[in-house]
């Protein structure tokens, strides 16, 4: 079986989709934000700080390994510690997605999480969408294939996407995209990162 908790990606700052639509403006008043798969909380901090209202969503494996960061987190004012969709707010005017659906094997799983998070959209809300692209998944050095993805030689199943991969994925929740960094169109990006809207 697949390792699914060796996958995170560790960022000393909020990732580069973050950064470039903080750039552009989209955090610029406070509202409701859900994190999901929120790793090393940098996308979270960076939002409280800004007197968001910051839910993150992560395994309860996550959870424990690091419970200091995440115990410290939820004392934060409005913010919020949970482990299913179940226990997140009816809408948020931003959600992000950083690299966490190709590392999710089960296809059902994956389409079922999507759309229960664009559900969670306000009318004018965003997601925030980070994927990686498949020249970057096919770097590994061992990458056996299995399903719609490969095992990487630390055993971690994950997938690449294409552009057209992503919209394959997005459209079925109800997701079009209307923004994203320059140079996210290549034929065979090494990241695909989106900003979507219901």
């Amino acid at each position: 079986m697949a390792n699914e908790y060796r996958s995170a990606r560790r960022f000393k700052n909020p990732p580069p989709l973050f950064r470039w639509a903080d750039a552009q403006g989209y955090f610029s008043e406070p509202a409701d934000a859900l994190v999901f798969g929120a790793g090393l909380l940098r996308e979270a901090i960076e939002l409280s700080d800004r007197d968001w209202r910051v839910d993150v969503l992560e395994t309860r494996d996550s959870i424990e390994r690091r419970e200091g960061p995440y115990g410290e987190f939820a004392k934060r004012s409005g913010c919020r510690v949970i482990t299913t969709l179940d226990e997140a707010r009816p809408r948020y005017r931003v959600i992000t997605a950083t690299h966490v659906f190709e590392f999710i094997e089960n296809t059902s799983d994956r389409d079922n999480l999507l759309r229960g998070l664009a559900d969670r959209l306000a009318k004018s809300g965003f997601l925030l969408v980070s994927l990686r692209g498949w020249p970057d998944v096919l770097a590994a050095k061992t990458a056996t294939p299995q399903g719609d993805g490969v095992i990487t030689g630390i055993g971690t199943w994950t997938r690449g996407y294409s552009m057209k991969d992503a919209l394959d994925f997005l459209s079925p929740a109800g997701l079009r995209i209307v923004a994203g960094p320059p140079g996210g169109h290549a034929k065979r990006p090494e990241q695909v990162r989106l900003i979507c809207q219901r």
